[in-house]
């Protein structure tokens, strides 16, 4: 839910040439589990939310509730998968969003197995197209610990600005404290994303 009470409307796929992206279901929760063990030794040091590895029932609770959080506008979480295969490359979402401006804030992770084939960048690509040609977005922003350079890498291949770096802002899984990077793209230069 965005910051003053208004809901956003996401779309049931977003499709690209390679990609679909859309809300977990419930039958996604095996898969979702089995990439977030596959990369957790990435996650762990990034993602604050991967602080243990999560149990199948956890990844069941997440997936059956991702779908009616998406439809309500309260939370944004989505699901990359290859057109090709059907397979689970990744997952994306919102962390925050503002409609009084309006802006969001979003973010990724890539299941290690598939990372280093551009699906991530492709994937945020397709989101930033809805965002500033559907929902108007005058913003979109990226937040990311400091030492994580290729989520950073995803960013300035996308055209986002470093607006700066929070020092020691936050408690990283191994306790100690850490800084975070804000990257920033604008409506008004977003153009290549957005063009025909």
């Amino acid at each position: 839910m965005s910051d003053d009470g208004s809901q956003v409307r996401w779309p049931a796929v977003l499709e690209s040439e390679r990609l679909y992206l859309r809300p977990p279901i419930e039958a996604d929760a095996a898969v979702v589990n089995a990439g977030i063990r596959a990369s957790f030794a990435e996650l762990h040091v990034y993602m604050e939310w991967a602080q243990k590895m999560p149990s199948l029932a956890a990844s069941q609770q997440f997936c059956a509730s991702g779908s009616t959080t998406v439809r309500s506008g309260t939370a944004f979480p989505l699901l990359i998968f290859r057109r090709s295969d059907n397979a689970f490359v990744g997952a994306s979402g919102f962390a925050s969003v503002d409609l009084a401006v309006p802006s969001f804030e979003l973010g990724y992770w890539c299941v290690t197995p598939h990372g280093g084939q551009g699906y991530i960048t492709e994937a945020t690509a397709m989101q930033l197209r809805h965002l500033f040609q559907e929902l108007g977005a005058e913003r979109a922003e990226l937040r990311m610990d400091e030492r994580n350079l290729r989520s950073a890498a995803v960013a300035e291949r996308l055209g986002f600005t470093l607006e700066g770096t929070l020092r020691n802002v936050v408690r990283g899984n191994d306790g100690g404290l850490r800084n975070t990077r804000v990257y920033a793209l604008l409506a008004a230069e977003a153009s290549s994303l957005i063009s025909p």
